[in-house]
């Protein structure tokens, strides 16, 4: 008896082979969206064990029924070819379409052809490629720009200096490099002078090691360990002040010390360290012997330092903020600094990686003899050999830096303990807490250490350590293309193209590109390619396991045209879609970040094309030689099972064909494992084996989609879908929740962490350093000047991408004249108003903008005139007059002719003054400079605050300047990765995501409606991205309290390239789909649902490697790439596929040409429209 409508979607049949299904009147669907009479789809299918009579029965039921309702409403035609067997069923609409895939025609088509007939050429064509630009990039020398000392190797990290991340075409940078540049000119000016008026010696620059260096110093901090119980106890003790001298004493008694310490002016001998707390303690010929010290000894002093906690700078400097007058303090610090700039340098900036790397000599190991024959132009090298010679260190022997004398004291070890690769995998500043324990019963004083040196050192140990979880997350990620694909041949190659877009991607950048500056952070670009890359892979594969059970496709040229096809416009989508995040990325002023950009861009770019030209070679190999026991017999036996097993037990006969013209098939197996019985399998292949159900052929996974996880969003209730409204709803209100958290995100209120808590280089130790102190260093102060007379900077020679080169030249304003009298009681009237202008600024934190040191030049001149003239004070001048100005000028610094005074004033003012040095003499630019109370580092909110505030007044000031001295700027004078010039780089972090997103999202939204055709799908798309960036910038926010740094204003753009992957693949199956809504949302999450969730994970796998990483940068990477994946995966199939299931659009409705047939239109009209 034939079955009612509702008894077959009670058991699932299927309409008849070939039998037209008629739809007419809505019919009430079920609970779970199936219509009687709908074309089927998978959860409707007879199972595979129900005997065919039945089959037959219920085929012929649901062709009545169907015939029952038809109307010429709708029409539905569900195409397969019969093979005379009843057994053979469809498994979705997705079967109606007319391309025949066997024809192969069109580009792709043509690449299929290829490939099918020649794919090892096809490989090797690929093979030699990337090895000939590999090679290039392995052998080429890098750029001399890059890499001063060259090297093998295009592909190598260049010199790091610090320009690299300074905005040098923003106004903090150009006036920070134009007095730097004035400075230089100004100096050349006064050696000029001195040459001609005190007959002195021409010296370039000014004298080695006659200031402090900012870039290489020891730090040391001292506390009570149990600091609860020992709050009001005196840290000053015979035990402990000795062990702080002997920790000081791994700097001070070092062999090269001499070479590097802070020069004594007068006696050319080391300076005595004003901020040791030991050397308040000890004489200096005992701070390297550190004898005992008696209780009276140490008392005395440590009376002497309280008493002056409150009104002496120097000796507040080791007290706490808590301390009181004349009482005790619980912890001390000790700041020992050594000289610059090095012998043969004019400033501390002058080669300023050179000058790093020597004093590197102080904190690493030196091996003394280690050296070339004569060293070349090695002046590392140089300096090594001289410092060794000089110190009397003999040949072979090693002298111990400063870090390996103080990890011996404490017992500090890394992973691997020794060797290259020392503290490769685990540092040893991880999880130390150094301390003095004392015998005699006393409390055990705490003890750290820091300075830039040994924070570089550290930086290189652990980026060069986390790179190689960079290189595990290659093998994790191969492992699970592995299991995805089920074969170890595709996961190897795969991952061979995979890695192999980088170096490809790289010679593009660096030789067709001409980008030669490549920073340590394009490192990061692996991962984007080991996940993008993997999912690309992933579609790749499904395409060709799904082309199997096609009934239109009929042979391995029609499932390689399949593949190619799909891969192509599947990935081109995605590809695009996240290179245009990049693209808006490198709209960043910010060098390394735009680096990055670039070559993450082209990277992809290469992964793209290997994925569809290389990826349908590898699986063409793979299935000639791997695909049944016959293709495995030259490679292991016939019972070989697991990963190697066979998907189809028996070659059919077009794979017999392609193997019997196979030379590499022939020569291994015909010719080694010869045997009748696989002789006679390879002449007589099997035609075919039973046609089974196209449901028998689908993979656990893609059945679990199909008949269970679509059901969520079909599902009814009063014939409302229930489930996908609870799922959007959900997926909003979470949406709505982080993305008020997103726009709570501000600049960094502290610091840039970069090693996590557990380092002992750590915020803990930062603020221990620098916070709650009474006084502080005069290097915890920001230098500042007012400049007259400098207009500028030229840049036009400087190519950004080599920031430490080419800066320009200083552009001096014509109209600029100190002799004026006018110009002169300008310039005094300024300094006598920063002398006395209060700072009510959060970094202020005297009350006031000047803390110290203020030069004015012009009015010491003044002094000068008048008490070279006698005279008396009621007929002293308040400016020179102009006609002896210049004289005034010559006779200060010439000092009379004593030429050591007249030197010292020349060092005094070179920084304040610059001089032509010819007669007649002139003055070419003037600043005022001084220590301001704004102390260091401060918050990108506190920078800005004092910036504007110091730059309001200064405009101030200027509009009231007579002619020349209009140009008046304020600037600081610190390093570039301090002050003024890294606000700017703050600014320019948050600017660049404001940037990507206004680029990126509508680029992607354009992307997005020709990529999938529809503008209804590109607009649930491109909510879904903006959803996903609001719950990832969210989430670090809320979870994590992070503001927006680094790590979060890369990561930011970032995201809409991963983001925009799942749900482009989901909407470009679901408008292959055919039917209605419910049945274009199964068809997708059937067929591409697999895909997704394996892409997100083999990411998600190279994501959580990076957990394993030091750097807090990785880290946070790490976790935001990580909640990417997963906002993505969540998004794309709980709010997407919900959104297309209910108001997705049906038929042609939000239909534009997609980029595929817009390239078919093209080509048409190229050829004269045939």
């Amino acid at each position: 008896p034939r079955s009612s409508p509702e008894t077959m979607e009670q058991q699932g049949f299927y309409p008849p082979v070939g039998a037209p299904v008629v739809v007419t009147t809505p019919v009430q669907p079920n609970n779970f969206g199936v219509y009687p009479t709908q074309p089927l789809a998978q959860d409707m299918l007879v199972g595979e064990n129900q005997p065919l009579q039945q089959k037959a029965e219920a085929q012929s039921a649901a062709a009545d029924g169907a015939k029952s309702q038809s109307t010429p409403e709708a029409v539905v035609m569900v195409k397969k070819e019969s093979q005379g067997n009843d057994a053979a069923e469809v498994l979705s609409t997705d079967s109606a379409e007319s391309h025949s895939w066997d024809e192969a025609t069109g580009i792709t088509g043509s690449i299929a052809r290829f490939i099918n007939n020649r794919y090892y050429t096809a490989f090797g064509i690929f093979l030699l490629a990337v090895l000939v630009m590999v090679g290039m990039v392995q052998v080429l020398p890098p750029h001399e720009k890059c890499l001063e000392d060259g090297g093998a190797g295009q592909m190598q990290v260049c010199e790091q200096s610090e320009h690299d991340w300074e905005l040098s075409f923003r106004t903090a940078s150009r006036r920070k490099d134009a007095v730097g540049f004035a400075r230089i000119e100004g100096m050349d000016g006064f050696q000029d002078f001195a040459e001609r008026e005190l007959g002195s010696e021409r010296k370039d620059g000014e004298e080695p090691r006659s200031s402090p260096s900012d870039f290489s110093d020891l730090r040391v901090v001292y506390w009570h360990k149990d600091e609860e119980a020992n709050s009001q106890t005196n840290i000053f003790t015979p035990k402990k002040v000795q062990a702080m001298c002997e920790i000081e004493a791994s700097l001070l008694a070092h062999p090269f010390y001499p070479h590097f310490c802070l020069l004594d002016a007068e006696s050319g001998n080391c300076r005595p360290q004003t901020y040791s707390v030991a050397a308040r303690f000890y004489p200096d010929d005992q701070l390297t012997s550190c004898p005992p010290l008696t209780d009276a000894e140490v008392k005395a002093v440590s009376d002497e330092l309280a008493a002056g906690f409150a009104s002496d700078p120097a000796r507040s400097f080791f007290a706490k903020i808590d301390a009181v007058q004349g009482g005790v303090t619980n912890s001390t610090r000790s700041y020992l600094q050594l000289g610059a700039p090095l012998e043969g340098y004019s400033d501390a900036d002058d080669r300023f990686s050179e000058q790093l790397d020597k004093y590197q000599l102080m904190f690493a190991d030196t091996k003394c003899g280690d050296w070339k024959d004569g060293c070349d132009d090695d002046s590392l090298c140089k300096a090594t050999k001289e410092y060794c010679t000089k110190s009397g260190v003999a040949d072979g022997e090693t002298v111990e830096g400063v870090e390996t004398r103080l990890f011996t004291r404490y017992e500090l070890e890394g992973f691997p303990a020794s060797g290259q690769y020392e503290g490769a995998f685990s540092s040893p500043y991880m999880g130390a807490k150094p301390s003095e324990e004392f015998d005699n019963g006393e409390a055990a004083m705490a003890v750290r250490f820091w300075s830039i040196p040994l924070q570089q050192e550290e930086f290189t140990r652990v980026v060069n350590g986390d790179l190689n979880f960079a290189i595990f997350s290659v093998v994790v990620v191969g492992f699970y293309i592995w299991f995805h694909t089920g074969s170890a041949f595709i996961a190897t190659l795969a991952m061979f193209q995979i890695v192999m877009s980088l170096p490809v991607g790289f010679f593009l950048y660096y030789n067709i590109f001409q980008i030669k500056y490549y920073a340590s952070v394009n490192i990061l670009a692996i991962y984007l390619a080991l996940g993008i890359g993997a999912d690309s892979v992933f579609v790749a594969s499904d395409c060709w396991n799904q082309s199997r059970s096609n009934p239109q496709i009929k042979t391995i040229l029609g499932r390689l045209a399949y593949t190619i096809n799909r891969t192509v416009t599947s990935c081109f989508n995605t590809t695009l879609t996240t290179v245009m995040s990049f693209v808006a990325t490198s709209a960043t002023p910010v060098v390394p970040i735009y680096c990055f950009a670039v070559f993450a861009a082209l990277v992809l770019c290469v992964n793209y094309l290997f994925v569809c030209l290389v990826t349908p070679t590898i699986l063409m190999i793979h299935h000639v030689h791997f695909s049944d026991l016959g293709g495995l017999c030259c490679w292991c036996s016939k019972t070989t099972t697991g990963r190697f097993g066979a998907k189809e037990p028996k070659a059919k006969q077009e794979l017999a064909e392609i193997r019997d013209k196979d030379p590499l098939y022939k020569m291994c197996c015909y010719s080694k494992f010869a045997a009748p019985n696989m002789e006679q399998d390879a002449e007589q292949p099997i035609e075919s084996e039973e046609p089974q159900s196209e449901v028998s052929q689908l993979s656990v996974s893609e059945r679990f989609f199909h008949n269970h996880f679509s059901r969520l969003f079909s599902y009814r209730v009063a014939g409302h879908k229930v489930g996908a409204y609870v799922s959007i709803v959900c997926c909003l209100a979470y949406a709505a929740g982080m993305s008020s958290q997103a726009f709570r995100l501000t600049p960094p209120t502290s610091e840039e962490e970069w090693f996590p808590p557990s380092h002992m280089f750590n915020s803990d130790l930062n603020a221990r350093l620098f916070d709650d102190w009474k006084g502080s260093s005069d290097n915890a102060y920001m230098n500042m000047a007012f400049v007259f007379g400098v207009d500028g900077v030229d840049r036009s020679p400087h190519n950004r991408l080599f920031p430490n080169h080419d800066r320009g030249s200083v552009v001096y304003d014509p109209a600029f004249n100190l002799a004026s009298e006018a110009s002169q009681r300008f310039f005094v009237d300024v300094c006598t108003q920063l002398e006395a202008v209060p700072c009510d600024a959060a970094a202020c934190e005297d009350g006031k903008l000047v803390r110290a040191n203020l030069k004015c030049v012009v009015r010491d001149l003044i002094d000068f005139y008048n008490a070279q003239h006698n005279l008396t004070a009621t007929d002293q001048v308040s400016a020179i007059p102009s006609a002896s100005f210049a004289g005034t000028v010559r006779d200060f610094f010439a000092a009379g002719g004593d030429e050591a005074l007249g030197q010292q004033r020349i060092a005094s003012y070179s920084s304040n003054l610059g001089m032509n040095g010819e007669e007649p003499l002139a003055i070419e630019w003037a600043a005022i400079t001084f220590r301001s109370s704004v102390s260091l580092p401060m918050t990108n909110k506190d920078s800005r605050e004092i910036f504007d505030w110091v730059e309001d007044m200064t405009e101030t000031l200027a509009e009231s300047a007579p002619e020349g001295m209009k140009t008046l700027f304020q600037t600081d004078t610190q390093s570039s990765g301090e002050g003024w010039t890294w606000m700017d780089v703050e600014d320019a972090l948050i600017q660049n995501l404001i940037t990507g997103f206004t680029i990126c999202f509508p680029v992607a939204f354009i992307v997005l409606v020709f990529a999938t055709g529809n503008v209804v799908i590109a607009v649930f798309a491109t909510a879904s991205i903006a959803f996903i960036v609001g719950g990832v910038l969210g989430a670090a926010k809320a979870y994590y309290g992070w503001d927006l740094g680094i790590a979060e204003s890369i990561a930011g753009v970032i995201v809409i390239g991963f983001s925009v992957d799942y749900t482009v693949h989901l909407g470009h199956m679901y408008k292959e789909g055919s039917g209605s809504r419910e049945d274009k949302t199964r068809h997708a999450l059937t067929y591409m649902g697999t895909t997704v969730v394996g892409g997100g994970l083999t990411t998600l796998c190279a994501g959580l490697v990076l957990f394993l990483c030091t750097l807090t940068f990785f880290t946070k990477m790490a976790l935001l790439l990580v909640w990417t994946i997963i906002l993505s995966i969540i998004y794309a199939l709980f709010f997407f596929m919900p959104m297309c299931c209910l108001f997705g659009p049906e038929g042609t409705f939000g239909e534009v040409p997609s980029i595929p047939q817009l390239v078919n239109m093209a080509l048409k009209s190229c050829k004269g429209g045939k």
